[in-house]
């Protein structure tokens, strides 16, 4: 059963968080899977989050999204939101901190030697200062909504906590935007107001939406080189991953791309704006970047590797990002591929001038490239190896295990691999060298040797075959890519 569109959305918010926290070289897993067919925009105006219909879900499923959707963080007894704002249970002891209504306030770079200090009697913000504003978003942050099964009641008071964090926040930011020493403090109140923010846009609050926007340019305008320039920036990358992804699950990123290319624009906008955040940059360009060229966006996908390339020329990342322009540029330019079967024999594109060739990339555990051979097998039966050349690149890395398959298969067409094991699956140098990221995966070269598509989705590849059998200029040769 699909999941709601609000866990999706949040679901991806999330995933993007943890991303980026623990892919900082920008390497991806790599997707095994069928390329959808291509679509073109339908617009270039940023989409604006249209409201979801109201879906079937009970109060305590809908505040158990809410619990998973408060930014990402469940605030729990004695820890810390990244903000130096602390919750404390009412009543519970803390060696540290005094609390007031259940909560303290306290200094994050507090040192050691202060932290063994004799406890000072906590003073509550004076009313109307900045630090008093901040504690007031932390207590309604942490207010436990009503005891009730009214799913409508739910709602509101969710809502209504929310538009209480934005007047807070804002009153905060009001009292600090021009004082650099209050910077801390507009750090945290700028965070919370995003937060809050991305939260009701995703759920689909326009109005929120457009806010984010104007949030974003306004920190960026106040200082371009600011933590909260940033913030606002990335938010934005936040808030187009998720929708571009829940347009993915339910099935209208083909038809309306304009999150995917949204998505795009907006993480090569911040690592044009912020290049020295590359931990941040580099997975959401490549994120980007994969999301495009799986749903036909070549154009987007091109730009958003290139992006990696020439702001991150020293990174790893920098390297890979180029191999997969490579493969991209390839159509209609001669390559050369060649390597060795597990019995020695030489395979080569060059022993096949003359006809076309299939170049299938695959191995024995992804399930839809095991699917995908009786389609190649059927079409290399039909046209026969006179006429129509295959060659197979298996990513397996056991020798054992390949060489079980092919016994009990038979399959008609040689397969490379490479001799030496630390050369085999993803780091097969064919692989590498062409930014192959995906299995299964099938060319079709033609018979003057230069590749007519790298995207040959399931099911299409006879069609596919009898267009370049038909073309006139299929035997005329290319330019080779080098």
């Amino acid at each position: 059963m699909m999941e709601t569109i609000q866990r999706i959305k949040w679901a991806t918010v999330l995933g993007l968080l943890a991303m980026i926290a623990g892919c900082s070289d920008g390497h991806d897993p790599h997707i095994a899977g069928d390329d959808p067919s291509k679509a073109e925009a339908n617009s270039e105006e940023v989409p604006k989050l249209r409201q979801q219909p109201d879906e079937v879900v009970t109060a305590e499923e809908y505040e158990r999204q809410q619990l998973e959707n408060d930014s990402g963080i469940v605030l729990a007894s004695g820890t810390d939101d990244g903000t130096g704002i602390r919750t404390v249970a009412a009543g519970e002891e803390d060696a540290t901190a005094a609390t007031i209504d259940g909560i303290v306030i306290f200094d994050e770079d507090e040192t050691e030697a202060e932290a063994d200090a004799p406890e000072e009697k906590f003073v509550a913000p004076k009313e109307g200062t900045a630090e008093y504003y901040i504690h007031e978003i932390t207590k309604l942050r942490i207010a436990r909504p009503p005891q009730t099964k009214d799913l409508e009641a739910l709602r509101a008071w969710h809502r209504e906590r929310s538009l209480k964090i934005i007047a807070n926040a804002e009153k905060a930011l009001a009292l600090t935007h021009r004082d650099p020493k209050q910077e801390r403090i507009f750090d945290v109140a700028v965070r919370k107001l995003l937060e809050t923010r991305l939260q009701l846009a995703v759920d689909g609050d326009t109005e929120s939406v457009d806010a984010l926007y104007e949030h974003a340019a306004s920190l960026y305008k106040r200082d371009p080189k600011s933590t909260a320039a940033a913030e606002g920036a990335f938010t934005l990358t936040q808030l187009a991953y998720s929708n571009s992804t829940a347009a993915i699950m339910t099935g209208t990123a083909l038809k309306d791309p304009r999150w995917l290319q949204e998505f795009a624009r907006q993480s090569e906008d911040y690592a044009v704006k912020f290049p020295q955040d590359s931990q941040r940059s580099i997975p959401l360009l490549f994120a980007a970047a994969e999301r495009c060229e799986i749903n036909g966006l070549d154009e987007e996908a091109v730009r958003a590797y290139s992006v990696i390339a020439q702001k991150f020329p020293k990174h790893d990342a920098a390297a890979v990002a180029l191999t997969i322009v490579r493969r991209m540029k390839m159509n209609g330019r001669r390559i050369k591929l060649s390597g060795a079967t597990l019995q020695g024999q030489a395979v080569s594109l060059e022993q096949h001038l003359g006809k076309p060739v299939v170049v299938f990339f695959w191995n024995t555990s992804a399930a839809p490239s095991v699917k995908q051979i009786p389609e190649i097998t059927e079409v290399a039966k039909k046209y026969g190896s006179n006429r129509l050349g295959v060659i197979g690149v298996c990513l397996d890395e056991s020798t054992e295990t390949l060489k079980a398959f092919l016994t009990k298969e038979k399959l008609p067409f040689p397969n490379i691999i490479h001799s030496d094991e630390k050369k085999r699956g993803w780091n097969n140098p064919i692989v590498k060298f062409y930014g192959v990221r995906r299995v299964p995966s099938m060319w079709v070269i033609d018979a003057g040797g230069r590749v007519v598509t790298t995207k040959v989705e399931s099911g299409k590849l006879d069609a596919t075959l009898a267009a370049v059998f038909n073309s006139r200029t299929a035997t005329r040769p290319g330019k080779s890519v080098r």
